[in-house]
């Protein structure tokens, strides 16, 4: 937990102090700095190795692992906008990990909570899901009853509270409209489509 504050402490300070310019600041976990503000209290857009993270701001490393950072790249104004649009008007910070591994804190899943989160968009997948654990992939919807459809490599299943997250591979989310598209009646609350990892290998050997 204090490694973790840690972290959480040098990115703040870096954005706060850096131009518009990218700098690459190299982790030191064993050192400590002073607080910071927020720009407009708005919070930064943060990217994982090449992965957009739904969290904005410094709560979405709260769980990341420091000794698994490599570098950590600040953009600002100008910068960000130009490389993110309007995903970095309040700026970004990239982060990157040894060998694309984020080496997230171990942490259980409720997997009987797992429920559609309207801010997630089709075809999300980690870029190494098997290594990071798949956290707080859905939020309970306003209408209890409005259930999705869950597919699991392939079939239709009622519930994934038995599914171990360590054996997925990807996720995808279809919301809406495009899942009565695509699976008629029963997708209109949306569509949630997982393949685990034996599956994925067992296709591959296929193909």
């Amino acid at each position: 937990m204090k490694k973790a504050s840690i972290l959480i402490t040098v990115l703040a300070l870096g954005f706060h102090v850096c131009a518009q310019q990218p700098d690459t600041i190299k982790v030191q976990s064993n050192i400590s700095f002073p607080g910071w503000s927020k720009p407009d209290n708005k919070e930064p857009l943060i990217i994982i190795d090449g992965n957009k993270q739904y969290i904005r701001g410094t709560t979405a490393l709260k769980d990341i692992n420091p000794k698994n950072i490599e570098s950590i790249n600040i953009l600002k104004d100008s910068a960000a906008i130009r490389k993110y649009q309007f995903d970095g008007t309040a700026g970004a910070i990239e982060v990157k990990t040894r060998n694309g591994d984020a080496g997230f804190y171990k942490k259980a899943i409720d997997t009987g909570h797992i429920i559609l989160k309207s801010e997630m968009q089709p075809g999300f997948r980690s870029a190494n899901p098997s290594k990071v654990i798949i956290r707080n992939l859905l939020q309970k919807d306003l209408d209890p009853k409005a259930e999705p459809m869950y597919v699991l490599n392939g079939k239709e299943v009622q519930d994934i509270k038995k599914l171990d997250p360590s054996t997925i591979a990807s996720v995808d989310v279809i919301k809406n409209a495009a899942g009565k598209s695509s699976y008629g009646e029963k997708g209109k609350n949306g569509v949630i489509i997982i393949t685990t990892i034996k599956a994925k290998k067992k296709s591959e050997k296929k193909n």
